[in-house]
């Protein structure tokens, strides 16, 4: 995210940095849980597999083929689900559909009102769990520093006003492990 521009104003430049900063965070955020999405539907397709004999572990779920991450499918996988893990890929799967979309809306609004009301990098370090600050190692301080810090009982109460986002960023990972 190092970049510099000499051809629109500082704040415009910074307004333009803190929204790429805003999507390398948001993406590391569901790239985590995409990961752990993508592993239990692996688990989906094998336990599958195991129930139906030992077939390719691939299933069809409303007209949509699925396979193992990383493989590509073919016409002669698998498309059956076994009728006692119906109930487990409904779920998965309803849970995707919906909460997902209720989610990436609940972070993303989160992680811009952090990047609005942050002044410095320390600000941002402090309101974005440690498990998300990979993308914040390559923010350059000399653009999106515009301030001294917050102080700490601001920074508290940023997070009281905002905690349905905070909130929201926990429950993602925690329901994840929950289900496997």
């Amino acid at each position: 995210m190092r970049f510099r521009s000499s051809t629109v104003s500082p704040q415009r430049f910074r307004a333009q940095y803190v929204l790429a900063v805003r999507s390398a965070v948001v993406d590391t955020i569901f790239l985590e849980f995409d990961k752990e999405t993508y592993s239990r539907l692996d688990e989906l397709l094998h336990e599958n597999a195991l129930m139906l004999g030992g077939v390719t572990p691939t299933f069809a779920y409303k007209n949509q083929l699925h396979v193992p991450y990383g493989h590509k499918p073919s016409p002669a996988d698998n498309r059956a689900i076994h009728p006692d893990l119906l109930q487990k890929v409904i779920e998965h799967f309803d849970r995707i559909d919906f909460d997902l979309i209720v989610q990436r809306n609940r972070v993303d609004n989160y992680i811009s009102n952090i990047l609005i009301f942050a002044q410095n990098l320390t600000d941002l370090k402090a309101l974005i769990p440690k498990r998300f600050h990979r993308p914040l190692m390559e923010v350059d301080e000399d653009v999106f520093n515009i301030g001294n810090g917050a102080s700490a009982d601001a920074i508290e109460e940023f997070k009281h006003k905002n905690r349905v986002g905070l909130v929201e960023l926990q429950r993602l990972f925690l329901t994840d492990l929950l289900m496997l």
